[in-house]
């Protein structure tokens, strides 16, 4: 039996192979069917007679249709097989960085560690971990998106089929994504409808839950949706639309964000309730994601009822766009950091290299920490954006700038405009920035603080004055203010003979040269007075500078190396680095460079950039040269130009400038701070007459150092608090016409010049004796100068003998007649009879006509007009010295 039956298997086998398959099918259907077309058949008794034709037609096309829908379902199932395979073929690998990394919003921070802003790309996203995001916020999405998201292993099929169905029988599509699916799209895919993108979708979803988990995805998910308004992920929206952090959201808002994803568009909470009012939109979505939510389980009757009713306040603002708080400096840490970057990395600093860390800095998640100080910005913000004696412009046409933008409409900007900076000299730290009368209308804007702009003779104590007390000058030292060619002053046919702004009134020592900013006196000293040849002396005030971070050598460099650009001013320089450089003179000479963050960390909190290591310090002037120009410095405040920028109870020193009448300017500084004033017209236009930073800048540094000093309860002293002694300085008193060690016969100076007594570093001060002056005895009667002849005299007066080698013979002396080129025993009442005695002279002598006894007894001659310490000997050349710039 068991033979019969292998060898029946047998035969069956072979039968089938014949058939092949649609025989086998056909033998399949005939055995389970009690009909056979070519057979009798029986239906509950046996027949009798053969079927009916048409029956049997139709019983035969029955089974040859059947026959086709399935050899076509089956080849249709081959080719769908084959171009699924396909698509997933082409699919892109799975690669879990595309899904981790993500581009994120950088975070700027003030000195206390407050968030000022966010700095960010096309998407503002700020990321938060699944710990961070609270459960009402995860179920609301999970209720709306993803119902059986913790079931399902990636791809939904009941919902697939779920939505296939609804989306034949209703006009309303639906998706049939995973919350899986959705980060796949998202991070891996396009946005494209198609079966391609649909299948690759899928294929990728059930990969990528088989290496993370739920958590994981759902973390990624809600970091990456798009909410709307440049802001991707749950974190950055809940700041931006309510101004509130993760924890802080209530179950209304958590619905609110849920339904936003479907249409962010559409479902925009700001854009419904403020520009299509049409809040209902927002407040049905929400409340049908909270009666999911409810239906989920996820939250109770009353719970559900309590958050409909629930009222929400939206932010009308967007917060990833505004420009925040200190606009101005925010735009300048980020090119600070940007910098940093590039040389950190070894870069070339071209535009290119600069805009891609920049954007780098956009989508990389960095936090920024700086050194502002938000109670100074606003006291600094004040000062500037509420001043109300701003100069008018020379023409009434120029009061407003217009600028056309690239959408045709016009800009006004008012004219002058301003700015400033401020600087704790002590750390370098840049702790308040204005770059404008106004806040600007968003980052990256014209900052005038950071531009560079000519100073006047604010320069004056950095590039004049310190190195001349640093090549042994002291603030007691005599400089000659007459008319009169300078030295290696480059002239044009526009330029005057010499500086001439400023008063023009004789010998003055550095301190009064400071405190009345004289041109001329700058001019002297730096081309005559500091170093054996004017380029000597240029090339030394340029290497100051250079030690202060100053570009000096580059194709770009603002500086003139000429006698007005270093003298006067007519060199530009930024708000940043005039502060930088005043905040020199203040920390005893030692130069910090500034900056304007500590740190910047990575989106793991790792330092990348350690602002305080990336700082230059150099000792720029010697701390004796810093204590005298912070003494004259002062001088100046308390009695000269920069009177307006006095701090009732508080030390201030400073210097004022002024550029052609087209920019005015204060730079200075307290025992803390140092800071720059700038005021002028964005196309360099004449303000008007008689304008002048003392009067104008001045008055906008007095009132924001007074309010930040105040405020912060600081307690006056001493700018630079070491002794002047300790430092080697000594007092020493010198002819105020020479320059020279006093005499007797300086005291007795006939136009009241009388010594002066002022700092000098020790070894420095003049040892030889007054040569200039000599005292001549008066006659009793005439009340001139006493001929041998004079029987009485009363008392003495000085005349001055210039030297051969002096300075002032190259000088304008006319009109100067008590100035005499002779020699002194060429002065006598013979060669110069109406200044001597015409009552007593040699017998026989003739008596000038002129000459009449004088009847006053106490009459003196004529005053006489100091001269100048002789620094050099080389004598001046008959070229004329340009044009100066103002105060």
């Amino acid at each position: 039996m068991a033979k019969q039956q292998k060898q029946k298997k047998k035969v069956n086998k072979e039968a089938r192979q014949r058939r092949g398959i649609f025989g086998s099918f056909l033998h399949w259907f005939d055995s389970h069917t009690d009909f056979h077309g070519d057979k009798p058949q029986a239906i509950f008794v046996p027949r009798k007679k053969p079927p009916a034709f048409g029956l049997s037609v139709a019983v035969t096309t029955f089974k040859l249709m059947l026959i086709t829908i399935l050899v076509l379902g089956f080849i249709m199932a081959g080719a769908v097989f084959g171009v699924a395979r396909a698509f997933i073929s082409t699919a892109p690998d799975l690669d879990v960085t595309e899904i981790s990394d993500v581009s994120l919003s950088s975070y700027i921070y003030d000195s206390e560690g407050e968030l000022i802003t966010m700095y960010s790309g096309v998407q503002n996203r700020m990321w938060a971990s699944i710990d961070e995001i609270p459960d009402n916020l995860k179920n609301a999405f999970i209720a709306t998106e993803d119902a059986r998201f913790y079931s399902h292993g990636g791809v939904d099929i009941k919902r697939i089929v779920g939505s296939f169905i609804s989306n034949l029988t209703s006009s309303n599509i639906q998706g049939g994504s995973t919350i899986t699916q959705q980060l796949i799209k998202n991070r891996m895919l396009t946005s494209e409808r198609s079966y391609k993108r649909k299948i690759q979708e899928a294929y990728l979803a059930l990969q990528l839950e088989s290496k993370y988990t739920k958590d994981q995805i759902l973390e990624a998910y809600l970091n990456d949706v798009n909410m709307g308004e440049g802001n991707y992920g749950v974190k950055s929206a809940a700041r931006d639309y309510f101004g509130k952090s993760l924890d802080e959201l209530t179950l209304r808002e958590c619905a609110m964000l849920a339904g936003i994803v479907n249409a962010p568009t559409t479902y925009n909470p700001r854009r419904n309730y403020y520009v299509k009012n049409r809040p209902e939109v927002t407040n049905e979505r929400t409340d049908l994601v909270l009666s999911r939510m409810q239906r989920e389980g996820y939250i109770t009757v009353d719970e559900y009822n309590a958050a409909k009713a629930e009222e929400v306040h939206i932010q009308e603002t967007r917060t990833n766009t505004a420009t925040g708080i200190a606009p101005d400096f925010v735009s300048y840490v980020i090119d600070d950091v940007v910098q940093a970057f590039i040389k950190q990395r070894g870069l070339e600093n071209t535009r290119e290299n600069r805009n891609a860390i920049e954007n780098e800095l956009r989508t990389g998640g960095y936090s920024i920490y700086t050194t502002l100080d938000q109670e100074m910005q606003s006291a600094v913000e004040d000062a500037v954006y509420n001043y109300d004696r701003y100069p008018k412009t020379a023409k009434s046409s120029d009061s407003v700038k217009r600028e056309t933008n690239p959408d045709g409409s016009v800009t006004e900007i008012e004219q002058p405009q301003a700015a400033a900076t401020i600087v704790d000299y002590h750390t370098g730290e840049v702790k308040a920035m204005v770059g404008g009368r106004k806040p600007p209308a968003g980052l990256k804007m014209l900052n005038r603080a950071t531009s560079k702009l000519p100073v006047g003779s604010s320069i004056k104590p950095i590039t004049v004055y310190g190195p001349a007390l640093d090549a042994g000058m002291g603030a007691g030292t005599i400089i000659q203010n007459l008319k009169g060619a300078v030295n290696g002053w480059a002239a044009s046919s526009s330029e005057k003979s010499y500086p001439t702004q400023g008063s023009v009134n004789g010998p003055v020592t550095m301190r009064t040269a400071i405190q009345k900013s004289l041109n001329l006196s700058a001019a002297r000293v730096l081309m005559e007075m500091t170093a054996p040849t004017p380029t000597e002396g240029i090339e030394n005030a340029v290497s100051y500078l250079a030690k202060m971070g100053i570009d000096t050598e580059s194709s770009e460099t603002t500086v003139q190396r000429t006698g007005a650009g270093i003298a006067l001013g007519s060199s530009a320089y930024s708000t940043v680095e005039m502060a930088s450089m005043f905040g020199t003179i203040a920390n005893k000479g030692v130069y910090i460079s500034p900056t304007s963050f500590t740190k910047v960390t990575d989106s793991n909190g790792n330092v990348i950039l350690d602002g305080k290591a990336l700082q230059q310090t150099n000792q720029v002037y010697q701390p004796s040269t810093a204590w005298m120009l912070v003494d004259m410095l002062e001088t100046a405040v308390q009695s000269g130009t920069g009177s307006r920028a006095q701090v009732s109870g508080m030390t201030i020193a400073g210097k004022t400038g002024s550029n052609e009448s087209k920019g005015l300017y204060f730079a200075g500084m307290s025992p803390y701070y140092s800071a720059a004033v700038w005021i002028g017209h964005d196309d360099y236009k004449s303000l008007a007459n008689s304008t002048f930073g003392g009067a104008y800048s001045a008055p906008i540094f007095q009132r924001f150092m007074t309010t930040i000093h105040q405020e912060k309860g600081l307690q006056d002293k001493a700018i630079i608090e070491d002794s002047p002694e300790s430092l080697g300085l000594v007092r020493a008193t010198v002819c105020q016409v020479s320059g020279m060690k006093a005499t007797d016969a300086c005291t007795h100076d006939a136009g009241g010049l009388t010594p002066v007594t002022d700092w000098f570093k020790a070894g420095t001060e003049p040892t030889e004796s007054c040569t200039y002056h000599m005292s001549l005895p008066i006659c009793t009667e005439s009340g001139k100068y006493a001929t041998p002849y004079c029987p009485s005299t009363t008392g003495s007066a000085s005349q001055v003998f210039v030297p051969s080698d002096s300075v002032l013979r190259n000088c304008d002396l006319s009109g100067l007649s008590w100035y005499h080129l002779t020699g002194a025993s060429d002065f006598n009442y013979i060669n110069n009879p109406d200044q001597f005695c015409p009552l007593h002279t040699m017998p026989g002598a003739t008596l000038a006509p002129s000459a009449t006894p004088s009847t006053d007894p106490s009459a003196t001659p004529s005053a006489v007009i100091p001269s100048l310490p002789v620094f050099t000997n080389t004598p001046r050349p008959t070229n004329t010295p340009s044009t100066g710039t103002g105060n």
